[in-house]
């Protein structure tokens, strides 16, 4: 149960991190458009002194735009690094679990090698009073 809720939670998690990737790259989509847009308008504006008022927000926007696809590839290596680690744990706790398994055939196989020993002992003992009743036979017989 606990590998299942984790799994369910690194599920959780992958999916979140999609969904922050979509909104990432449409948001970036809808500013590239936007800037197009901007600079579409730039080139119809007339008057040099539009142009540059327009070139500089237009070189702002760019440089918010580069800001935000700098903290996007920050935020996506750092959801490598968790996904990393979240493989990492399960690695563990797949390996804890083999380990588990492996320790309860070692204790099963340990249960049967004692009843094993205890039926051989067991047999030994009923074979030693056989023995025994039929050498106090004999030797009633003797008498």
């Amino acid at each position: 149960e606990r590998e299942k809720a984790k799994q369910a939670e690194l599920d959780r998690i992958e999916a979140e991190r999609k969904a922050q990737e979509e909104e990432l790259r449409r948001k970036t989509q809808a500013e590239e458009e936007l800037i197009k847009k901007k600079m579409e308008e730039l080139k119809l504006a007339e008057a040099s002194q539009l142009k540059q008022l327009a070139m500089k927000k237009l070189e702002e926007e760019q440089k918010l735009l580069d800001a935000r696809k700098k903290a996007e590839e920050r935020a996506l290596e750092l959801e490598k690094k968790s996904q990393e680690k979240s493989a990492a744990l399960r690695a563990k706790l797949e390996a804890e679990a083999k380990e588990q398994q492996e320790k309860m055939a070692a204790e099963e196989a340990e249960q049967a090698r004692a009843k094993a020993d205890f039926e051989a002992e067991k047999e030994r003992l009923r074979l030693e009073r056989e023995e025994q009743r039929k050498k106090k036979e004999e030797d009633e017989r003797k008498e």
